[in-house]
């Protein structure tokens, strides 16, 4: 009984703290990013937590910060030298030779000894060449990235489609000191902005706040802000890449396996029967 109630109390301990992780999963993760008055800021967000900051003050980091320059003590002020210390620092100083008191070396005295020569490296073998690969290679590799392909599609497309804009705002005004080419600026960012956001809005999901491109005449400086929350749950990420391993495991890495076991036994029962 004492047995049965210890496992209980192990299976208990190791369910909640499943549940615990699955629920930091299911909280969300946000990016914020902002370009607003030539100025960039950045936060990093875990649910209602601020991670990472571009304001140093902010933030677990800007916190764990503050606390390390806490800690670290500051040094004491050097008291100045006196003139006694640099006296005795004088005194025991080795007295140095002049020049004239250095030995004086003959050329006679010098060994004629040759000075060994290095020895050379040995030269590096030649690496032959790699055998271009023949076309059934390519073929089996382009097979297996196709298969790849079509078992990582829809896990990715759920994942993308899992990935949130959040308040996105866009304020352009495109100016020029001409008229005409200013203009031109304006058409093609309108083109770029409005087609950006479409192709986006088919693989992420949108949620516009302010969107606004305006065409100012008679300015030298554009003006881009920018600023926008990409939102995501990490338990999301973690369902498509177990899907996408369950469905490798079966559809090609089982099959692989299989073949290449029944292709060792039939070559086992080849050497039988030559024996």
């Amino acid at each position: 009984m004492i047995i049965l109630n210890i496992l209980k109390i192990i299976a208990l301990i190791i369910l909640a703290l499943i549940g615990f992780l699955i629920f930091l999963l299911i909280l969300p993760v946000s990016v914020r990013l902002e370009y607003i008055g030539e100025k960039f800021y950045y936060e990093v967000r875990y649910s209602f937590l601020s991670v990472i900051s571009s304001d140093a003050e902010k933030g677990i980091a800007g916190m764990l910060k503050r606390r390390k320059k806490k800690k670290i003590p500051v040094p004491e002020t050097v008291p100045e030298n006196d003139s006694k210390l640099s006296e005795v620092e004088n005194e025991s100083a080795p007295e140095t030779q002049s020049v004239t008191d250095l030995p004086e070396y003959k050329p006679e005295e010098i060994s004629s000894e040759k000075i060994p020569e290095p020895e050379k490296s040995p030269k590096k073998s030649k690496v032959p060449k790699t055998e271009k690969r023949s076309l059934s290679d390519i073929s089996e590799l382009w097979d297996k990235i196709t298969q790849i392909w079509e078992i990582l599609s829809s896990p990715a497309k759920r994942l993308c489609r899992g990935i949130h804009f959040d308040k996105i705002f866009i304020d352009f005004k495109i100016s020029d000191p001409d008229a005409y080419d200013c203009a031109i600026n304006y058409g093609k960012t309108c083109i770029i902005v409005y087609n950006m956001l479409g192709i986006f809005n088919q693989i992420f999901r949108l949620s516009k706040k302010s969107i606004n491109v305006e065409c100012v005449f008679n300015k030298e400086k554009s003006i881009y802000d920018i600023s926008f929350t990409v939102r995501f749950h990490p338990i999301v990420a973690l369902l498509c890449g177990g899907s996408f391993l369950w469905t490798y495991y079966f559809k090609i890495y089982r099959k692989q396996s299989g073949g290449n076991r029944k292709n060792g036994k039939q070559r086992n029962k080849n050497r039988k029967a030559n024996k």
